[in-house]
């Protein structure tokens, strides 16, 4: 039997290689070529150590006379395997094989895909998914302490949610405050009320869409940082409002999010150009996985 090969995944390209065929260009070259004899920093029994090699292979904070010595005892230990016969071992050959596809990519598909070839219509898709950062109304940051009350509570239990309500007001529109100050009004009025649910909560308000109306209508009458609302009710019970912060409106359009764009999703589209370009090679050179059936299978 006999079925296409897919390629999915850039890992996937660099661990399925093939083993290669006897008699193949498979020789593992110990020994880099020099061009200027002034490169030449190092020798093992006649192996040249070039200046760029040591580094390419530094490690952060690793000196150079670290870095060359960590070279010359790589190079003592792959003559030693040589010197064995591991040249030509199965393990020796695939990292090679990986070796060269990884070097293929950074030369040959790495450098000529950059941003600039990302599409369009991931572009605009982008934009569309994520259009609330690029397209949005003024927005409020707000603070507010709840006292918790809803409909399922009784007269009594609203009446001293409302009157808790006043004491946090009255307590934080007694000075300015810093947003921490405020939240700390929530745990003093906590032990003293136990029975009343009070708690601090940090959240960005619309005018419509984001929450209840009452709530975003009195976020919108906050005009400077700091300021502090008067009780509002709603279904959830009892606010006072803190403006931590106002968020001007956005009208930031494709073309002029193009830049932003290109940058944030340009993994995903180079990812995407791999997997292209892994399957025209797949149909150019034929790949295929062969299955074996027989009886019993």
């Amino acid at each position: 039997m006999v079925r296409r090969v897919r390629i999915f995944a850039l890992p996937l390209l660099l661990s399925a290689c093939g083993s290669p065929e006897k008699g193949g260009a498979e020789t593992i070259a110990l020994a880099p070529s020099v061009r200027r004899p002034g490169d030449v920093v190092a020798r093992v029994n006649g192996v040249p150590i070039l200046r760029q090699e040591v580094e390419r292979q530094l490690a952060p904070g690793q000196s150079a006379r670290e870095g060359l010595t960590a070279l010359i005892q790589r190079e003592l230990l792959a003559q030693e395997a040589a010197r064995r016969g591991l040249a030509r071992h199965p393990d020796v050959r695939r990292a090679q094989r990986r070796a060269m596809a990884n070097l293929l990519l950074r030369r040959h598909f790495a450098p000529k895909f950059t941003q600039k070839d990302v599409p369009r219509e991931l572009l605009a898709k982008a934009y569309e998914m994520n259009k609330l950062h690029f397209m949005r109304p003024e927005l409020r940051r707000i603070m507010h302490i709840l006292v918790s009350a809803n409909r399922s509570n009784t007269d009594d239990y609203h009446r001293r949610a409302v009157r808790v309500a006043r004491e946090a007001r009255a307590i934080a529109a007694s000075g300015r405050l810093t947003q921490e100050e405020f939240r700390q009004i929530a745990g003093m009025l906590r032990k003293r009320h136990e029975l009343i649910s009070i708690r601090a909560e940090l959240g960005t308000t619309g005018r419509r869409g984001y929450t209840v109306e009452p709530f975003a209508k009195a976020a919108f009458e906050l005009k400077h940082k700091g300021d502090i609302s008067p009780v509002v009710a709603t279904r959830f019970g009892y606010h006072v409002l803190y403006l931590v912060d106002i968020y001007p409106p956005r009208n930031i359009s494709l073309d002029e999010a193009d830049a932003q764009l290109r940058e944030r999703v340009f993994r995903q589209a180079k990812e995407q150009a791999f997997l292209r370009w892994a399957e025209e090679l797949e149909r150019r050179d034929n790949a295929r996985i062969v299955k074996r059936g027989g009886a019993g299978q």
